[in-house]
C-alpha cells in the first residue's frame, strides 16, 4: 500500500481521537469513496525480452568505473554495509569501485535525493525507504526500471531468486508495471506479547481472535493496581492499518480518497475504543515500551521486528524470566501482520554506471549478503533463502525467528 504523508497523518489522528475520546462513537468519515486493498506484486523477469539500448553494455568496459552508493542506514547495519562494499570492491570481476555516502538516517538520505540536480550530482544507486523512493520518483522521474536488468542473461536474477522475495516487500517496490527498486531490508508490524504472564493469568494459549485478546489484556489490567497492565496503546498509522485489516475493515485509502464510514471500519474503531474505556488499554509516556513490557506493565504492545532485539536486552537488565513472543494482530476469523522496508534503486546516469549499479545490487541481493545485513540490526532479509544462512542468529533470538515466520503472509503496509 502506498503511504503518503497525508494518509499517515489522518490514520494517526483518527485512531488517536477514537482511543482518547472513549465515547463509543464512530469517527467522522473522511470520504464517501470505497477502497480495496492493493494486491501484492509478483516479480517474474522475462528472459526472452530484448534488452533496451542502455542495458547493452560491454562488461569489459566497466573496469575502473566508480559509482556512489547513497544509503540511509546507521549503526551496525551501516558498519556491515561498509564491510560488504569493501569486499565487493576487492573481489568483483568487473573492476567496479563503489563509494559509500552514508549521511546517517533515512531522512537525511531522502533529503540528499531531493537536493540532486543542477550542480549537485546524483548517486548511481540508493538504498532507503521504498515509500521515499516512490515519492522521489513521482517528482523527479529519475529512477530506472530495473526489471529489464533482472532478465539479462548471466547477470540478471535467476527465476528462483526472483520468486524468493517476500511478496509484501516486493509489492513495495513497484508502481504499476514500473519496477523502481529491489527489496533491501524488511520490517514487520506486529504485537509483542508476554506468554509467561498470560499463563499465570489463566490463559493456556496466545490470543487467536480479538475476543481472546480483549479477555487477556483486560485480565492483565485487572491484575495490576496502578491503571496499567493491558494493551499499551499505539496510535501509529501502521497500528491503525493492522487493526483495520485484522478486524475485517475495508481498505481506508485507495490512492486518492479516504473511507472511514464503512461498517467494518467503524466497528473496528469501536472495538478499540471499548478497550480503552473499559480500562484494558492505557497510554504510556516513555519513548519506548521496553521497560513497561519487562516490568509487566503491559501484556502486549504494538511493535515491530526491529523492537525484538532491544526488548530482549531490556528483559535481561530487568532479569525478567517471562517467555514472550511476537504475534499477528488478532481479529475474528482473520489476523494481520504488515510489512514494509527499504529498497535498492538505480538512478539515471550513464549506461556504464547504471550497469555497475545493477551488478552491485545483484551481488548484495545474494542470500549470504542479505543474511549478514539482517543479522546486523535484526531486520527481515528480503528473501526467504537468507534464513537458511541465519540458523545461529535465529537460535539465539527465538522471538525474532517467531516473527519472521509470519512474513510470508504479511500485507504490504
Amino acid at each position: 500500500m502506498k503511504r503518503p504523508f497525508l494518509l499517515l497523518y489522518v490514520l494517526t489522528a483518527v485512531l488517536g481521537l477514537v482511543l482518547s475520546a472513549c465515547s463509543g462513537t464512530s469517527a467522522e468519515p473522511a470520504s464517501q469513496t470505497t477502497a480495496t486493498r492493493k494486491p501484492t506484486a509478483t516479480f517474474l523477469p522475462d528472459p526472452t525480452a530484448t534488452p533496451a539500448p542502455y542495458m547493452q553494455v560491454d562488461l569489459a568496459e566497466l573496469r575502473g568505473t566508480q559509482i556512489t552508493f547513497l544509503h540511509g542506514w546507521s549503526g551496525k547495519r551501516a558498519n556491515e554495509t561498509a564491510a560488504l562494499v569493501d569486499q565487493f570492491n576487492q573481489t568483483n570481476e568487473w573492476g567496479i569501485f563503489v563509494i559509500v555516502d552514508a549521511p546517517g538516517s533515512h531522512r537525511l538520505a531522502y533529503q540528499k535525493l531531493l537536493q540532486t540536480g543542477g550542480d549537485t550530482p546524483a548517486p548511481a544507486l540508493a538504498a532507503t525507504r521504498s515509500d521515499d523512493l516512490r515519492a522521489w520518483q513521482a517528482s523527479s522521474q529519475k529512477l530506472v526500471d530495473i526489471s529489464g536488468y533482472s532478465s539479462l542473461p548471466q547477470i540478471g536474477l535467476p527465476l528462483t531468486s526472483s520468486a524468493d522475495f517476500y511478496p509484501a516487500l516486493l509489492a513495495e517496490t513497484r508502481e504499476g508495471d514500473f519496477q523502481f527498486g529491489l527489496p533491501a531490508a524488511g520490517n514487520l508490524h506486529l504485537l509483542i506479547y508476554n506468554q509467561g504472564w498470560a499463563r499465570e493469568l489463566g490463559f493456556a494459549g496466545s490470543p487467536v481472535s480479538f475476543t481472546d485478546f480483549r479477555q487477556q489484556v483486560c485480565a492483565a489490567a485487572q491484575a495490576s493496581t496502578d491503571g496499567v497492565g493491558g494493551w499499551l496503546v499505539s496510535t501509529s498509522p501502521e497500528t491503525a492499518l493492522a487493526w483495520l485489516a485484522s478486524l475485517g475493515a475495508e481498505q481506508v485509502f485507495d490512492g486518492s480518497a479516504f473511507t472511514f464510514n464503512t461498517d467494518g471500519a467503524q466497528k473496528a474503531f469501536l472495538d478499540l475504543s471499548a478497550l480503552f474505556s473499559q480500562g484494558c488499554a492505557w497510554n504510556g509516556r516513555a519513548l519506548t515500551p521496553y521497560d513497561y513490557f519487562a516490568a509487566r506493565q503491559t501484556l502486549a504492545y504494538s511493535g515491530t521486528l526491529l523492537d525484538l532485539l532491544p526488548q530482549a536486552q531490556v528483559n535481561k537488565v530487568f532479569a525478567a524470566a517471562d517467555t514472550w513472543t511476537a504475534l499477528p494482530y488478532p481479529g475474528e476469523g482473520s489476523s494481520a501482520v504488515l510489512a514494509d522496508g527499504d529498497a535498492y534503486a538505480v538512478l539515471e546516469s550513464t549506461p556504464e554506471q547504471q550497469m555497475a549499479a545493477w551488478l552491485f545490487i545483484r551481488w548484495m541481493s545474494q542470500p549470504g549478503m542479505q543474511a549478514r545485513l539482517a543479522a546486523a540490526d535484526g531486520s527481515l532479509p528480503p528473501g526467504k533463502q537468507a534464513l537458511q544462512e541465519m540458523g545461529k542468529f535465529g537460535s539465539e533470538n527465538p522471538q525474532w525467528l517467531d516473527a519472521v515466520r509470519l512474513a510470508e503472509d504479511a500485507l504490504s503496509a
